[in-house]
């Protein structure tokens, strides 16, 4: 993993890495059908079983049947991507391997989010508040080590600016 960021990150592929996150929200808002009524778990910071399946029950079959699609294609990707584009911006601003390898943990919050909430929407009208709670709880702490990745990139382009 070191050897790979070390070699591959730079300006040219972090700019293929962005194009590629834009080009996947595309696609994701598409996924939605452009109904504003649906409103992924995956973009709550924290919900409570109540509001999970309140957001689950706004979706007809059809819509559950192309959520858990995406869950398990294009949400698969997601992650690895926007990790990569940060690993490399982070990499090329801090100048250490270590730091930049922490956007994976965000990856790996991810895909277990992403487990819960195909679980919940195979497994609907079945209410597994167990299920909620534990992916409820990846999804917050997905969010929170989002902001700390952030934070250290702006850190990194104020130490750049700085000088």
């Amino acid at each position: 993993m070191n050897n790979f960021i070390v070699k591959y990150a730079n300006r040219k592929n972090a700019l293929v890495l962005f194009g590629l996150v834009i080009v996947i929200n595309v696609l994701l808002a598409l996924s939605m059908g452009g109904n504003p009524d649906l409103k992924p778990l995956d973009m709550q910071l924290t919900y409570d079983a109540e509001k999970a399946y309140e957001l689950i029950g706004a979706y007809n079959e059809s819509e559950r049947k192309t959520y858990i699609l995406v869950e398990l294609t294009l949400d698969v990707i997601y992650p690895i991507i926007y990790a990569l584009l940060f690993s490399f911006l982070l990499f090329m601003l801090h100048k250490d391997v270590q730091i930049a390898k922490f956007p994976f943990v965000i990856t790996i919050l991810d895909f277990i989010e992403n487990g819960g909430i195909v679980t919940m929407l195979v497994n609907y009208p079945n209410e597994l508040h167990g299920v909620t709670r534990f992916t409820s709880v990846f999804t917050t702490l997905k969010w929170l080590t989002l902001g700390l990745t952030l934070i250290l990139i702006l850190w990194g382009l104020f130490k750049k600016f700085k000088k």
